[in-house]
């Protein structure tokens, strides 16, 4: 008789339940954090010591006279221009700011507004065609509205008017990578000014997109009696850091034909220079 090693199967009553495994916590991922950034867009140079900040980059701001030949018509875009410009930028992934604001986008007329829509995504399609692969692009305080005292003055019949406009330039924003607001100083009034900047930057939040807003460290000059005088020291320093603290970007646009160099004498040059310094080290916090 031959030998078999007779094996008696395992009935499902049978079989000893596996033992469990033991759980394993998975650490989340940290939520991706905006590095700090403050932008030049200035006409001249902010000098090694800040050039050497990583904090610290150049903005590659474009101007109207970029986009049409010279004495051309500006009414609709020339397109062998705007594709020669996007083809003239070598470097993949940059940062750019088109700066044309002839064309009302947040016009009261809706007709006049669709219109200049129109025109901003026709331009904005065409640079990007020819523009380099990542290339990110915005357009200068063209999103949102840029309103002053309807925030200000917290009237809601105001402030539902000006929701209406800017739900009018989704359009838009769905063609821009960023979003540029301009948070320019009119008055010599803070509290009031951080109560526009903030409804501003809130509202430019609302497309869902990166926010770069736009400083001057000069009155904006509709002001007659301040136009173009620099900004105190200490109130330009809370501009910065009441936009960093929103935003953790923002620009310093400034355009002075005679300077080659900043003023280092400026006191709002001091409280930029601050800002950058702290930009810098709570960047490099973020990484201890």
């Amino acid at each position: 008789m031959p030998i078999t090693n007779a094996v008696t199967p395992l009935t499902a009553e049978s079989q000893p339940e596996p033992e469990p495994e033991p759980e394993v916590e998975v650490e989340p991922e940290p939520p991706a954090v905006t590095p700090l950034r403050i932008y030049d867009a200035t006409s001249y140079s902010f000098g090694p010591e800040v050039l050497s900040q990583p904090a610290y980059q150049r903005l590659r701001l474009l101007y109207p006279f970029q986009f049409w030949p010279r004495g051309h018509d500006r009414s609709e875009v020339h397109h062998e221009t705007v594709r020669r410009l996007a083809e003239s930028i070598t470097e993949p992934n940059g940062l750019v700011c088109i700066n044309v604001e002839h064309w009302h986008a947040g016009h009261h007329d809706p007709a006049i507004a669709e219109a200049a829509i129109d025109r901003y995504v026709d331009l904005l399609r065409t640079f990007r065609e020819h523009a380099p692969p990542g290339t990110r692009i915005g357009l200068y305080a063209m999103l949102p509205h840029r309103d002053y005292w309807a925030p200000v003055l917290n009237r809601p019949d105001e402030l539902a008017h000006w929701e209406r406009r800017n739900r009018r330039l989704d359009r838009l924003a769905q063609e821009v990578d960023v979003i540029f607001p301009s948070l320019y100083t009119f008055y010599d009034d803070l509290p009031n000014w951080t109560v526009y900047a903030e409804a501003n930057i809130a509202a430019a939040k609302a497309y869902g997109k990166p926010v770069i807003p736009f400083l001057w460290p000069q009155y904006h000059i509709s002001n007659p009696e301040l136009a173009r005088t620099d900004i105190p020291g200490d109130d330009w320093a809370h501009k910065l850091r009441t936009t960093l603290r929103h935003t953790r970007q923002l620009v310093i646009w400034d355009h002075r034909p005679d300077w080659h160099r900043v003023d280092p004498d400026r006191p709002w040059w001091s409280a930029t220079l601050s800002a950058v310094e702290q930009a810098e080290a709570a960047q490099l916090a973020a990484f201890d």
